[in-house]
């Protein structure tokens, strides 16, 4: 029987004998409870008020924005009667004011330190909690979203009041295995990370697209002052009755990286030196220690966006369903293009204005930090980038324990037009499992400085840990997010 039946059978069950057990009450002497009128209710209020139980003229005290608080706290949260006035017409100037005693609730009309919000966070989880059969990816598209992108989420307060709890992006430099510093907050005493278990490829550092354990803070955002650990996606994986997890309701398995995110490290290097129609040479040294899994249930596989999430074309949206057996799966890649230019609002070499995205119209680069690798080489125009190398799963293989810190080094040529390249590495990962622990490396020697102006080199859509031993004149570009929020 289904257990919405049961109850409702219950609720009648109680409704059908509520009077005939009031009948009953008088032959016993019991007194049944009096009905709440409106005299009874306001004599309670008084006595409560004399009793000087409450500063309100009811007995609920109504937690939330209040402007007199502002000296108290960041985001004047407190206590008020939580009277709202209503408005008078669609616009703002219709609303009449409310005197700070009669709120005590958060409206988002007035900002706080910027904030329209007034704190809160719109955050965008993933929806896997219901699928239509056997549809297709692309005609459910919002599954592929990046949503492990969010460990680069920035809400846009406004300038100097943007506020995130995550990173830049993943990559970062990082000594791997070599050190490890826990969190000294008090109310941390108790974690227990580890660190990771690979080693650099070259000196005390390597560029690393992975995330350490919780309480881990060994490595520190310089623009977010935020570590580069498993907190950054406390947002992202929620908990469900129909999802096994682990103690503490979470599946992470870190130090490793994150499901459904595409993290980019890039360089731009100038060659308008060089003869007309040289070719390009980037040579790197590289480990990668990927997940190869992938779903292949009709249902729910899932593809993801290759250059931005604005439309499923074919090109852009690599479709898990039509890939049949050949499914998309976690991998490393390089590429060179010609760059959009870092400037907002400025016309980019050719004249063209912001970025072309896969509907072929031109957009303007939301944020020059964290970008859809769209907006950071010219991925849709034609010959806008090149792929020099792709890999996936070990590479170099693990045969013995000992092979594990192996590394590969590649040199890869190509022939470009464009004076200025950015060279982009970057890490893709799919939506099959939950996080993984391992990770990819490489170096940049100095055929790749030597010969190339604006190079990307993109690690693409995923290593369990990506790392490359870089200098520091590399940046990172953590791919934003998609750009709809559905709930605080």
């Amino acid at each position: 029987m289904s257990k919405h039946f049961v109850a409702l059978l219950l609720a009648l069950g109680v409704a059908c004998v509520a009077m005939p057990a009031l009948a009953q009450l008088a032959s016993t002497g019991d007194i049944p409870g009096k009905l709440m009128n409106a005299s009874m209710a306001q004599e309670m209020r008084s006595r409560a008020a004399r009793l000087g139980t409450s500063t309100h003229t009811n007995d609920t005290t109504w937690v939330g924005y209040n402007p007199a608080y502002a000296g108290s706290n960041y985001w004047s949260v407190g206590v008020g009667h939580r009277r709202p006035r209503g408005a008078y017409g669609p616009s703002k100037a219709d609303i009449p004011p409310v005197p700070d005693d009669d709120t005590g609730y958060w409206d988002w009309e007035d900002t706080v330190h910027g904030d329209s919000l007034q704190g809160w966070w719109p955050m965008r989880h993933s929806y896997t909690s219901f699928f239509l059969p056997n549809l297709p990816d692309d005609k459910r598209p919002w599954h592929a979203i990046d949503i492990g992108n969010s460990i680069s989420y920035v809400i846009n307060q406004g300038p100097g009041f943007r506020r995130t709890y995550g990173v830049t992006g993943a990559w970062h430099e990082d000594p791997g295995v070599n050190s490890m510093a826990t969190d000294p907050a008090p109310g941390h005493s108790d974690v227990n990370p580890n660190p990771p278990r690979w080693t650099p490829i070259a000196g005390s550092m390597s560029a690393w697209c992975g995330l350490r354990a919780h309480g881990d803070i060994t490595r520190i955002d310089g623009l977010t002052g935020n570590p580069h650990n498993a907190d950054v996606l406390e947002e992202v994986q929620q908990a469900s009755p129909t999802m096994p997890v682990g103690p503490g309701w979470t599946n992470y398995r870190f130090p490793g990286y994150a499901d459904q995110w595409d993290q980019m490290l890039y360089r731009d290097i100038d060659i308008g030196g060089a003869l007309a129609g040289a070719s390009v040479s980037v040579s790197f040294s590289y480990r990668t220690r990927m997940s190869t899994g992938k779903d292949v249930n009709p249902t729910s596989r899932t593809g993801w966006f290759d250059k931005d999430p604005l439309t499923v074309n074919a090109g852009n949206f690599i479709s898990s369903s039509a890939a049949g057996p050949g499914a998309p799966i976690d991998s490393f890649m390089v590429y060179v293009g010609c760059p959009v230019v870092d400037s907002l609002g400025s016309p980019s070499v050719d004249g063209t204005l912001y970025f072309i995205g896969s509907d072929d119209n031109a957009h303007l680069v939301f944020d020059p930090v964290r970008r859809w690798f769209g907006e950071l080489i010219r991925a849709n125009e034609a010959n806008g980038h090149f792929e020099l190398f792709t890999t996936y799963g070990n590479d170099p293989p693990i045969a013995t324990p000992a092979d594990s810190n192996e590394f590969s080094t590649v040199a890869a040529t190509r022939n470009v037009t464009y004076g200025d390249i950015r060279s982009t590495w970057g890490t893709r990962s799919g939506s099959c499992s939950g996080s993984r622990p391992t990770g990819a490396s490489a170096t940049t020697p100095a055929p790749c400085r030597a010969r190339t102006t604006r190079a990307t080199w993109v690690l693409r859509r995923s290593t369990r840990s990506a790392s490359i031993s870089a200098p520091a004149r590399w940046r990172w570009a953590g791919s934003k997010p998609a750009a709809t929020s559905t709930t605080t």
